[in-house]
């Protein structure tokens, strides 16, 4: 007999311009085996966490939905630099009995707002200790190779080497245990774009 489990997956983000706006929606699936009753979602950006809303209804085992959030968010596609935005939207699901889910590894969905490059979004937690979360946005697929590096340059962790990913959202947990206090970089380069993420380690 499977215990019974909770699981709000979010899928996909819509985004759709409205004059100086970006109206923000997300494609939820319950793949636990008991009904989601509620959820917490957020919005995000390079900017920060920008909107937070509460979805309440109720999603049965294989069941999908797509939540319009109220909130909007400014438009914000620059060529100012050399990144494209993102918008994520991550979210937190709640059972009928406000039991809460543990297993978040598919709880974020994202989209890339201004082209078709890898975005690596930011690192976190920066200032880090022990471990850094470090999370990548892939539109298409392409060859991929982000490590971290010293100060100098020099490889200290491999997360992909020249490997070929398809479309999606990838999330790598770092342990950072073994390396001196000190600057780092996150360093992704991928067809087209090398780009660098400062961290600061203080272990």
């Amino acid at each position: 007999v499977q215990r019974p489990y909770l699981d709000l997956a979010l899928e996909e983000v819509f985004v759709q311009a409205d004059g100086a706006w970006q109206i923000v929606g997300v494609r939820m699936r319950n793949a636990g085996s008991v009904n989601v009753a509620s959820a917490d979602l957020w919005i995000e950006t390079r900017a920060g966490r920008l909107v937070q809303e509460t979805w309440t209804g109720l999603l049965a085992p294989g069941e999908d939905s797509i939540y319009i959030f109220t909130g909007k968010i400014q438009s914000f596609i620059s060529d100012q630099d050399e990144r494209d935005d993102f918008v994520c939207v991550s979210g937190l699901g709640y059972d009928l009995s406000d039991g809460l889910e543990t297993d978040l590894s598919n709880n974020t969905a994202c989209k890339d707002v201004e082209g078709e490059e890898a975005v690596l979004l930011p690192v976190y937690p920066n200032p880090a200790s022990g471990s850094i979360n470090v999370s990548l946005l892939i539109s298409k697929e392409e060859t991929v190779d982000l490590h971290l590096t010293d100060a100098i340059g020099q490889r200290v962790a491999e997360i992909y080497k020249d490997q070929q990913l398809g479309a999606g959202y990838y999330q790598e947990t770092i342990d950072l245990q073994t390396l001196r206090s000190g600057i780092y970089f996150i360093r992704l380069i991928s067809e087209g774009q090398d780009i660098s993420e400062k961290i600061l380690i203080n272990n």
